[in-house]
């Protein structure tokens, strides 16, 4: 009703819009539900069930089934589907199925790999507390074969391993018992005779010829009445008005005066001039074999006054027919066109027909309300309905069949579309449409198919539900069905199905393979896999079950959404898992592992790392940078040699002590190069004999502070003049 900027192409396409606007539908029943939802685009028996939704987009067989009111959802793939009328979801795989709002779907749950040589980023800034939070979720393990960065925590519930160096700058704090791992008749002239009654017969046997009025065998000054018939033997010269009351019949006229050309009046017209005036072009009375002027719009005219129909014959066959009966309704004009229909109005049979053209229609008994423009255009149809061919020869071959009515609804416009197979009577099929030359050429018993564009679907003979939009989409399709191909793309398809294939060239390599979805440039399917998609210019994917986003010079893959997998397969290398990157991974939040982690390299971790059970490592190594060192009185007077060797985890403190030591005094403060957020604990050791003598009352202590630690003399002095020399360690 009030819809505007809609397109729909095929059988039911936007059947019920009325109001929606700006909606694209390219298919048998694409959109067919669809009645105030506007801004969507259905390719292939797609979207059906839409209402109200807009901004949906739904490319494949059986695309986006289930959706009624919901918006801006984007699904790819034979049966791929979002469910519960949600808004803002994605499906891109054959059966890949989605019902969550604000999420994408990558393939169904036979994809085992999505492939990618560009690196995954997600803007997704959502923070992961647990195993199903974050802007990265997988179910199974990860296997990353380059270096990891974590710029937040990483929490890991089960035991990591880590077989490489480990480097932390921050500290380790450990808990627990469990260990960790990491990875459509003129009278001109009246006679009339003088008043004769006569009772009795008459008879004249005077033999005088009459040449005038006033001689001759019988001369009456007045007029003669005759009531009964009147036979002249000779000639009749009848100077006045003649009136005849009944009928006249004249075998010839020859002599009289001719009227002007064109006269016209009552005169009685001789041959000389109906010929002239026929042979007169510019009567306007009557049409000139050699063309007729002066003619009046809108009052000069060529056909009938009354409600008969005007039939036109070429060569003794019917080629033209114009009804006024709106029962019957046929216009047809060309030789042979419509000749055969029977135009039954009891059982309206062979009515409602219009073909122009050389046999348009011509063999259609049976079928009604036809349409076909075009040298024999629909010439074999027999009893199909309700189909509209426009080209030379297009869908000439349509069932000639007799066995039974049937409705056709097929439409084919170009030269040869749907022209059907060399044998009509085959030719079934029912609900297709061809635009372009030679689209759905040989067709016989596919029925649902939509092709549009030079030589689109040219050799399809059995296959149904196919959606070709382009120079040679599925040129070479057979018996292969549920096909969506824009552009150049699938030309090499047979007898595969269910594949979806938007691109020039794109899956041009796939004759058999079923269910692939391939978008982009040149992008391709190998092998005649099955469920295998590949996504970008040039991407190319040969393993069934798996997908390739992009070609080898994609370095990213973006999305604002959380990445997620419900694949649960483990890890147990850096090519096993639901995660398998090749290169590094940097990961701007926290990451939280639910099973084990396996690092082959180096780790180093800027931040703290907070374990619940044990850790596990071969070494753990500092690489903080140099700490300093400072004496006090404990160290005596003018100490000399002091320094600390190592790091804020570890190291050795050396000096050598000067006169007088004070008791009780601290005796060097040791400082970190980086404090810690509370203090930790140190742990010193004697590294030489004299600092292992210092026992009992002359025994040193720690005094510890975030920033620093010291070390303290008691109630007895140290030595004077002696090397001492202990190793630290620091733990938080």
């Amino acid at each position: 009703s009030t819809g505007s900027d809609n397109t729909g192409v095929g059988t039911n396409a936007l059947k019920a819009n009325t109001t929606g606007t700006s909606n694209t539908a390219t298919g048998p029943s694409a959109l067919a539900g669809n009645t105030s939802g506007s801004y969507n685009i259905a390719s292939g028996y797609a979207l059906v069930n839409n209402t109200t939704g807009s901004g949906n987009i739904a490319i494949g067989y059986n695309a986006l089934s289930s959706n009624a009111s919901g918006n801006y959802n984007t699904v790819l793939g034979y049966d791929a589907n979002v469910t519960g009328n949600v808004s803002n979801a994605s499906a891109i795989g054959n059966g890949a199925t989605n019902s969550t709002a604000n999420t994408m779907q990558l393939g169904n749950t036979s994809v085992t790999k999505v492939n990618t040589s560009g690196a995954l980023v997600s803007t997704n800034a959502t923070a992961a507390s647990s195993t199903s939070t974050g802007a990265l979720i997988i179910s199974g393990g990860a296997g990353i074969a380059g270096a990891l960065y974590v710029g937040g925590n990483y929490d890991i519930t089960g035991s990591g391993t880590t077989r490489g160096l480990a480097t932390f700058t921050g500290g380790i704090t450990s808990s627990g018992s469990t260990a960790n791992t990491l990875n459509n008749l003129t009278v001109q002239n009246t006679s009339t005779l003088a008043t004769t009654s006569i009772s009795g017969v008459t008879t004249i046997s005077n033999a005088t010829a009459s040449s005038a009025t006033n001689n001759g065998a019988l001369i009456v000054s007045g007029g003669t009445g005759v009531g009964g018939n009147l036979n002249v033997g000779g000639n009749t010269s009848i100077t006045g008005t003649t009136t005849i009351t009944g009928a006249a019949a004249l075998n010839s006229i020859s002599t009289g005066t001719t009227p002007t050309t064109n006269d016209n009046s009552t005169k009685l017209a001789t041959t000389a001039y109906v010929m002239s005036t026929l042979a007169s072009p510019t009567n306007g009375f009557a049409w000139s074999t050699t063309g007729n002027a002066n003619m009046t719009d809108g009052s000069k005219f060529f056909g009938t006054t009354d409600a008969q129909p005007l039939n036109i014959q070429v060569g003794g066959l019917a080629s033209g027919r114009f009804d006024v009966s709106s029962t019957i309704g046929q216009a047809t004009l060309g030789y042979g066109a419509g000749a055969n229909t029977i135009r039954n109005t009891t059982y309206a049979y062979g009515v409602k027909n219009t073909g122009f053209g050389y046999q348009a229609i011509y063999n259609t008994n049976y079928g009604n309300y036809n349409t076909a423009l075009g040298y024999q255009a629909l010439l074999n149809n027999y009893y199909g309905s309700g189909a509209t061919a426009i080209g030379y020869q297009a869908m000439s071959n349509a069932s000639s069949s007799t066995s039974s009515f049937f409705t056709t609804y097929n439409t084919a416009v170009g030269y040869q579309a749907l022209m059907g197979s060399v044998t009509p009577a085959s030719n079934s099929g029912i609900n297709n449409t061809a635009l372009g030359y030679q689209a759905l050429n040989v067709n016989s018993t596919g029925s649902d198919n939509t092709g549009v564009g030079t030589n689109a679907l040219k050799a399809n003979t059995t296959g149904t539900s196919n959606t070709a939009t382009g120079p040679s989409a599925l040129a070479g399709n057979t018996s292969g069905s549920y096909n969506i191909a824009s552009g150049y793309a699938l030309v090499s398809n047979t007898t595969g199905s269910g594949n979806i294939a938007i691109g020039y060239n794109a899956l041009s390599s796939n004759a058999s393979g079923n269910y692939n979805t391939v978008l982009g440039y040149d992008a391709n399917v190998t092998g005649n896999v099955s469920n295998a998609s590949a996504i970008g210019n040039g991407a190319t994917n040969s393993t069934a079950n798996t997908m390739q986003l992009g070609n080898t010079s994609v370095t990213k893959v973006n999305t604002s959404g959380a990445l997620v997998s419900t694949n649960a397969t483990a890890a147990s290398s850096t090519s096993t898992g639901a995660l398998i990157i090749s290169g590094g991974a940097g990961i701007a939040g926290n990451t939280y592992i639910g099973g084990n982690t396996n690092i082959t390299g180096t780790t180093t971790v800027t931040g703290s790392i907070t374990t619940s059970s044990d850790f596990i490592g071969k070494h753990i190594k500092g690489n903080s940078g140099a700490l300093s060192i400072a004496a006090s009185t404990g160290a005596g007077t003018s100490p000399s040699a002091l320094s600390v060797s190592g790091t804020d985890m570890s190291g050795v403190v050396t000096l050598t002590s000067g006169t007088s030591p004070s008791i009780n005094a601290v005796l060097a403060t040791i400082t970190y190069n980086s404090a810690f957020s509370t203090a930790p604990v140190v742990v010193i050791t004697p590294a030489n004999a004299a600092t292992a003598s210092l026992a009992a009352a002359q025994a040193v202590w720690v005094s510890i502070s975030t920033g620093n630690f010291a070390i303290n003399t008691n109630a007895t002095s140290i030595n004077a003049s002696t090397i001492y020399k202990w190793n630290y360690v620091v733990i938080q």
